[in-house]
């Protein structure tokens, strides 16, 4: 079976192969996926990933959606973005009822790697479609965000 070094946590191996499995399936939740797996291997549009590849210092890699002046990591944008509240409630919930687990209580690293696909629990496809649309609608909002803003 192949696997992959994630990015984010060196230490922490993923198999890949599960979210694309899930988006053949789900073909209609194709894109949503892929955003799943941009962020799970770090190819993604968050400043620390951007500034990395334009050299901008780790320190000016900020998020630009809300008022932490925190960088914008993958961690930022799933778990502590003032600006996504409403969807990472969402997330939450469906966590919530699915596991039964109660977050607040739980190590936000532990939730990430639950949201990221790490096999740390079997969600099943409608539940793991639910987490990939709302991370989805949280990448669009946030899109969209930023482009009102630069103009």
């Amino acid at each position: 079976m192949w696997r992959a070094t994630v990015a984010l946590y060196p230490s922490t191996h993923i198999v890949p192969c599960t979210l694309w499995t899930l988006a053949r399936l789900h073909q209609r939740y194709m894109s949503h996926y892929k955003y799943m797996m941009r962020l799970v291997t770090n190819e993604n549009d968050l400043a620390e990933n951007t500034g990395r590849i334009d050299g901008t210092p780790h320190c000016h890699r900020i998020c630009m959606l809300c008022d932490t002046y925190e960088v914008e990591t993958v961690e930022h944008f799933l778990m502590r973005c003032s600006t996504l509240t409403v969807y990472r409630n969402r997330l939450l919930t469906i966590l919530e009822n699915k596991l039964g687990i109660i977050y607040r209580h739980l190590p936000v690293r532990y939730i990430m790697y639950i949201i990221l696909g790490l096999p740390i629990a079997d969600l099943g496809d409608v539940w793991w479609s639910r987490i990939a649309t709302t991370v989805y609608q949280m990448a669009k909002y946030r899109k969209t965000l930023l482009e009102a803003f630069n103009h």
